[in-house]
């Protein structure tokens, strides 16, 4: 809520796999903000096109459910573009989902969604993809940010202290990142677990 009121625009949610991140943060999210915002341009990345399009696939869904109709009238969907991967909204709203490394050049994002982009711990040991996803992620997907108020929402496994997340919590900091953790097992007493 705080990402879509403009108050937080830089978001990294760091959480163990099969712990529901991606079906909060880039399922029921963007259909959310969509329903709020449906002239906005949304654009999803994962680890690859094929969970990038299951992705959109269940984005769109939400937007077709007849609930999230009533909820958002204004959030309905074009005729004419309701592909899994690319759909736009009657009010010009678009969702957009690729596959990390994807070439994203003429289309803009006042979200960015970043869904795991390492699919495993092997991949994420791996340097060279390492340095390929960082490159990624600021000469491309960082550049199709809208001008004004514009968010990134960064969901992961940590892998590795270099993967994209350990690489921006380390170089971007200046950029005023957010990061929520929920380790998989409590490393202190927090108050609201009593």
């Amino acid at each position: 809520m705080r990402v879509e009121a403009g108050e937080l625009e830089r978001v990294i949610i760091l959480c163990p796999p099969r712990h529901g991140k991606s079906l909060t943060s880039t399922i029921f999210f963007p259909a959310w903000y969509l329903g709020r915002n449906p002239d906005k341009y949304v654009i999803s990345a994962s680890y690859g096109q094929e969970l990038a399009e299951d992705f959109g696939a269940k984005v769109r869904n939400h937007l077709l459910d007849p609930l999230h109709r009533t909820v958002f009238p204004k959030s309905i969907l074009s005729a004419d573009s309701q592909a899994k991967d690319k759909f736009t909204t009657t009010e010009g709203g678009m969702y957009f989902a690729v596959g990390r490394g994807s070439a994203i050049v003429g289309r803009g994002a006042h979200l960015l969604l970043v869904d795991d982009p390492v699919k495993t711990r092997e991949e994420a040991s791996s340097e060279t993809l390492r340095r390929q996803l960082h490159d990624w992620f600021a000469d491309v997907a960082y550049t199709r940010l809208m001008p004004g108020k514009s968010a990134v929402v960064l969901t992961q496994t940590l892998w590795h202290e270099d993967d994209l997340a350990g690489w921006i919590m380390r170089e971007q900091q200046h950029d005023g990142w957010h990061v929520v953790r929920f380790p998989a097992i409590a490393e202190e007493d927090e108050p609201w677990r009593k």
